[in-house]
């Protein structure tokens, strides 16, 4: 998937595992979460969001969240499951007791 038309927002809340509130450009907007799980260590009311502008009219939500802005000053993406257990683990510096 292609990611071109990428602005970065204020996430605000998350109503349902499908949907998020994003402030961005000033408007609360809805957008669409990809990844269902919970991922509550990282979708933190006003933390730092990027969100992808759809450009598909049918849609119900214009925007697509993308990747999340942590306090180690990086961005992890939320758009698969997996990887919110491990992005949780390395933000809290309990990465090298994950098992192989």
């Amino acid at each position: 998937m292609k990611y071109d038309n990428i602005k970065s927002g204020i996430f605000r809340s998350r109503p349902n595992r499908f949907i998020a509130e994003v402030e961005i450009d000033g408007h609360v907007e809805k957008c669409h979460v990809k990844n269902t799980e919970r991922c509550k260590e990282l979708l933190i009311p006003g933390v730092t969001v990027y969100v992808n502008h759809a450009n598909k009219p049918e849609r119900s939500t214009k925007y697509d969240l993308g990747p999340v802005a942590t306090t180690a000053n990086s961005h992890l993406l939320v758009n698969f499951a997996p990887l919110c257990v491990g992005i949780s683990l390395l933000a809290f510096g309990q990465a090298a007791s994950i098992p192989s």
